[in-house]
């Protein structure tokens, strides 16, 4: 994502010197990317956070621990 915004601001800063017709000139490829980005499919937010509980507390996937416990 910070790849994005600094693409984007490298962009905005050529436009602002150069003026829009940078802009116009890689608006395929811009429009291009946007779209890919809306598109991509996104994780299960709830395997993410279970993988990130078996990484704070060490505990192997198979291992099933009461969730009070592991947050005391």
């Amino acid at each position: 994502m910070c790849d994005l915004i600094t693409k984007g601001e490298v962009l905005g800063a050529l436009c602002a010197t150069k003026g829009p017709e940078v802009f116009l000139a890689c608006r395929d490829e811009i429009l291009k990317n946007v779209s890919e980005n809306l598109e991509r499919k996104l994780p299960d937010p709830c395997e993410v956070a279970e993988g990130l509980v078996y990484k704070l507390t060490g505990a192997e996937k198979d291992t099933e621990q009461d969730p009070v416990s592991i947050l005391a």
